[in-house]
């Protein structure tokens, strides 16, 4: 028997061609259970496909973050890979309105660099339509204590990853992120990493 992990279905993806997901669909037809990565990608192959599955997050390495120093480097962070989603476009609109700094980052960042980029950020920002786990950077920055703006749509699982740790703004338009964006940067509200790491290796480690 064949099991599948439904990693993502983005309706961008398939709108632009990025993957073949008539293809897929197939492959998913023939498996005993089907594995979705979260409830958004759920949702979207019943909605494609008629198949239904089970949600389990996916497995998130942070050991490697362990002993990183954290400081506040005074910029938000969008650490996705890049897409024609609306919500990219929201997030650098929003700070250059507000006059934050911000960075993002991509595959091509050395992994140093990268962890040093997560380890400074005032704090971090998906504000995506389509997002299968809201980018594992959140569940990353929450391991050095690192708040998490996220968006609201029912397609991204962010605030489904984060769990009691998600922010997200109570209405999906520009207005109401760059509002939360505002208030998040204005308060940098921070956890404890003893806290968040027991959170994490509760849910999404292999211990």
């Amino acid at each position: 028997p064949m099991y599948a992990y439904d990693w993502d279905l983005y309706e961008w993806s398939r709108r632009d061609g990025g993957y073949d997901y008539r293809a897929w669909g197939k492959v998913l037809r023939h498996c005993k259970e089907v594995w979705h990565s979260g409830p958004a990608t759920l949702k979207r192959c019943k909605e494609w496909y008629g198949i239904g599955g089970v949600v389990i997050p996916t497995f998130i390495p942070v050991d490697h973050l362990r002993g990183e120093r954290v400081e506040d480097g005074e910029y938000a962070l969008m650490a996705i890979r890049p897409s024609p989603d609306a919500g990219r476009r929201w997030f650098m609109d929003a700070c250059a309105e507000l006059e934050i700094p911000y960075r993002t980052t991509d595959l091509r960042v050395p992994f140093e660099e990268y962890k040093r980029i997560l380890a400074n950020a005032t704090l971090l920002v998906n504000p995506l339509r389509e997002a299968s786990t809201g980018g594992l950077f959140l569940i990353e920055g929450l391991s050095l204590g690192k708040a998490a703006l996220v968006s609201p749509s029912p397609w991204n699982d962010g605030a489904f990853y984060l769990g009691p740790y998600a922010v997200r703004p109570k209405i999906d338009t520009y207005e109401h992120f760059r509002d939360e964006l505002r208030r998040m940067w204005l308060e940098r509200p921070t956890f404890d990493r003893a806290e968040t790491a027991a959170f994490i290796d509760e849910r999404y480690s292999l211990k």
